[in-house]
């Protein structure tokens, strides 16, 4: 059980990276 919670946490932390990236990137395209 705790390896699925481990994992459930990796999972959710890509995604956050993500959508981070993908809201902030064009941003900083835009500046360039």
């Amino acid at each position: 059980m705790a390896d699925l919670k481990s994992h459930l946490q990796t999972l959710y932390a890509q995604s956050f990276q993500i959508t981070l990236v993908s809201s902030v990137l064009p941003r900083l395209l835009a500046q360039s």
